[in-house]
């Protein structure tokens, strides 16, 4: 592994844009913006390793959404939006700030949360 300096930019070959460069005082500025992972469940669901944002069409029928072990996905967030005017409940399925399975019911209601060892916690 090859240890930078900063400043220092990312730059795309072909292009010979900068996608992404990190400055002196250690922040990071996208050239070309954050793409993130975002899938639309309309049934029960397990989180992947891979999910960022799920939108959840509680159209149909009421489902859960299962969380992974917050010991096994340190640092990850997520985002999970009920989409719809439906009344069915999306179920986050684990435990988030100490309270087992919150319940998103209203049209739009989302939750950020993020995982570290002791467990998943709403930012």
């Amino acid at each position: 592994m090859t240890n930078f300096t900063p400043p220092f930019c990312i730059v795309d070959n072909a292009t010979k844009q900068e996608l992404w460069c990190i400055r002196d005082d250690g922040s990071v500025d996208f050239k070309k913006g954050i793409s993130l992972p975002l899938k639309t469940v309309s049934e029960n669901y397990t989180v992947t390793t891979v999910d960022y944002t799920i939108l959840c069409n509680a159209s149909a029928a009421a489902f859960s959404v299962l969380l992974p072990a917050a010991s096994s996905v340190i640092n990850k967030i997520l985002n999970i939006k009920k989409i719809g005017t439906d009344s069915n409940a999306i179920t986050v399925s684990g435990t988030v700030d100490s309270s087992a399975n919150p319940i998103l019911s209203n049209s739009m209601e989302s939750i950020t949360i993020q995982a570290n060892a002791a467990g998943w916690w709403i930012l």
